[in-house]
């Protein structure tokens, strides 16, 4: 697929996500705005990921809330990259925009999302689009606080899913606020 074909399907993505969830808000849902954390690392099979072990990102995110599930749209930052094996140099940097749908039942959360990743090395390059299955625990601090726990298993082609190492599974931390 085409860099041009991959951005499109994107922006698409993102365009459907801005023209439905007005239509989908009831009285039962919410927003929350947070920062994150993710330890990431270098995955076996999906070798066009340009994070060693080791890696990590902060980012911030949106979710909007309905009674049984929500939208994540992300932005993740990572500031350094380690020389992944066969490479000259690490990228100076990455951005990860991603778009998660989650759902929640209580605490428990399980979900699958869709990213790219550009990293700044010669000019600039991004990755293909790329799946994520999410799994995770949030805890309320209080009304509006909220800490949740997750593991993301990144992947390119669902026909490698049957290659599964938990030692691919990267970890992540958020901070939420409600409003």
């Amino acid at each position: 697929m085409g860099m041009k074909n991959r951005h499109l399907s994107l922006l698409l993505m993102a365009g459907f996500m801005v023209f439905i969830l007005p239509v989908c808000s009831s009285a039962r849902t919410h927003s929350n705005i947070g920062i994150s954390a993710r330890r990431h690392g270098e995955h076996r099979e999906f070798k066009d990921l340009p994070f060693g072990n080791r890696d990590h990102s902060i980012g911030i995110n949106y979710e909007f809330h309905e009674a049984t599930a929500f939208w994540q749209f992300g932005l993740a930052y990572t500031p350094s990259l380690t020389i992944r094996e066969g490479e000259t140099e690490a990228p100076d940097y990455a951005l990860t925009p991603e778009i998660n749908l989650i759902a929640k039942d209580r605490m428990y959360h399980g979900g699958l999302g869709v990213a790219s990743t550009y990293t700044e090395i010669d000019g600039g390059e991004w990755t293909t689009v790329y799946w994520q299955f999410i799994l995770g625990l949030r805890f309320e601090l209080s009304q509006r606080l909220s800490l949740s726990g997750y593991g993301y298993y990144p992947f390119e082609r669902w026909g490698d899913l049957d290659s599964f190492r938990f030692k691919d599974v990267e970890f992540g931390l958020r901070l939420g606020a409600r409003f």
